[in-house]
């Protein structure tokens, strides 16, 4: 994975979820600043809250879940997903996820590696107190999203971000690389006005 340079609050992104994302191909971040990220993305990307309520508020749906591969390495659970638009089973957004088990209750830990929920969703859900702290803002190929989006001719690059959430003591709860569809590609990026 091509690290940002040194300084750069992106530089966070390393260790393990660098390691897992690298099993499963995503690499090749361009890190530009939160004023470059072009509309709608700006909307979806740059904010602190959490992105499935942001995406489910966005697309006026409910967000469900897609598991594409997990891995678990004691308290360190690693998955690689797609969220998806429960409406309509279109994908809004592509993640790679390290999440740190041992910093939520033992109930929600349960929920989260039964892989049928969105992180976000059962967070909030629970009532776990968290905050979202975003690190970094990126372009990446298209061709490093591995299939999660439709094929479609131009706009070969997707934007995405580096964010962490954490616990209400200030710990990690999880790092997540967060990767969006091209706009007019195989969603819809116009805000739902129902």
């Amino acid at each position: 994975m091509s690290e940002p340079r040194p300084g750069h609050p992106a530089v966070a992104l390393a260790g393990d979820l660098a390691q897992f994302a690298d099993r499963v191909g995503i690499d090749g971040f361009e890190w530009i600043d939160a004023a470059a990220v072009p509309a709608p993305y700006d909307r979806l990307l740059v904010h602190g809250g959490d992105m499935t309520s942001t995406l489910e508020r966005f697309h006026g749906s409910t967000i469900g879940l897609r598991v594409i591969r997990c891995e678990r390495d004691g308290d360190h659970y690693f998955r690689e997903v797609a969220l998806i638009r429960e409406r309509d089973g279109r994908p809004v957004e592509y993640g790679v996820i390290e999440i740190l088990l041992d910093s939520v209750p033992p109930a929600v830990a349960e929920r989260i590696v039964g892989g049928r929920e969105p992180l976000g969703g059962i967070l909030v859900e629970s009532g776990t107190r968290f905050s979202s702290r975003p690190g970094g803002f990126f372009r990446i190929a298209r061709g490093r999203v591995g299939g999660v989006f439709v094929e479609s001719p131009g706009g070969e690059v997707l934007h995405g971000r580096y964010n962490q959430l954490l616990a209400a003591d200030g710990g990690t709860i999880a790092r997540i690389i967060e990767i969006l569809p091209e706009e007019d590609e195989d969603i819809d990026l116009k805000p739902n006005r129902t």
